[in-house]
């Protein structure tokens, strides 16, 4: 499974790409039966699911993917979206009131140690899987010894500024927080994570309690756009998060992530080291 154990042999060979890839995938909040679990309610679940969080943070850490999809949404009364020629950039082949702009998707670990991230290109159609595998690999970010890296594909540096979709490291420390502030909780249902069965809420969360879900430099143009839906699984523990997003540095249009984060508690191993080292001045 690949949450189970993420690859870190990078051998990265694809230019620097932009790390903001967005987008929104239909059918974001399923309906389902409104009722909470039996002697449990649903704010109860999401504190429970924060504990959990919590001492999966101070113990062995977890896995996780992210798949971050992005639609361009015209407004009621606002102009077309001009969809652009699949090969000349200079032209266009219609209007529509939708247009997929692509998708980005990465694997990565957290541990007390440190936190690893491998990014890849999406799904090039909003029914396209993910490919966690076999996707061609375009950026990573290392925390480790209390330095952090990234590798646009020649090799590991040190940085103030790594790239990250969806759980960069302080959303990842956040994610209790997050749960615990989460407002308006309901139970909506069950679906299944990974071929398991989980319960799921859906609540209000605030984006300063998730800073990276759409980028890890995007909370000051984030919105949520509509409740987070947690999935929990038969011990509680958080493993789906489902978000919508809207960027709001976008004004004729409205620019949506759809970004879902799965979280396995297999034991993710060891953080990879950072080699080889590249310079970016050479």
């Amino acid at each position: 499974m690949v949450r189970s154990r993420v690859s870190w042999n990078l051998g990265l060979t694809v230019p620097l790409v932009a790390i903001l890839v967005l987008a929104v995938a239909s059918g974001f909040l399923r309906a389902g039966p409104m009722a909470a679990a039996a002697g449990s309610s649903a704010d109860v679940q999401l504190d429970t699911a924060a504990t959990q969080m919590e001492a999966s943070l101070r113990g062995t850490g977890f896995t996780f993917t992210v798949v971050s999809r992005s639609t361009l949404h015209a407004r009621p009364g606002g102009p077309k979206i001009e969809v652009p020629h699949p090969t000349d950039r200079f032209k266009t082949i219609g209007l529509a009131d939708e247009y997929y702009v692509g998708a980005s998707v990465a694997t990565g670990i957290v541990t007390p140690d440190g936190y690893f991230l491998l990014m890849r290109r999406g799904p090039a159609a909003p029914d396209e899987p993910p490919d966690f595998e076999k996707a061609e690999p375009t950026l990573a970010a290392l925390v480790t010894g209390g330095k952090t890296f990234r590798n646009d594909g020649e090799g590991w540096y040190a940085t103030d500024t790594p790239p990250g979709i969806g759980l960069d490291p302080r959303t990842a420390a956040l994610l209790p927080k997050l749960l615990r502030n989460a407002t308006d909780a309901t139970a909506d249902g069950t679906k299944l994570v990974d071929g398991l069965a989980a319960t799921t809420v859906a609540a209000r969360g605030k984006v300063a309690d998730a800073p990276g879900l759409m980028a890890i430099d995007a909370e000051p143009f984030t919105e949520l756009a509509a409740p987070i839906e947690f999935a929990l699984d038969a011990q509680g523990r958080l493993v789906e998060l489902h978000a919508l997003l809207r960027n709001t540095n976008q004004e004729t249009f409205d620019l949506l992530v759809d970004t879902v984060i799965t979280i396995s508690y297999d034991d993710p191993g060891k953080l990879p080291e950072p080699v080889p080292t590249w310079n970016p001045g050479s």
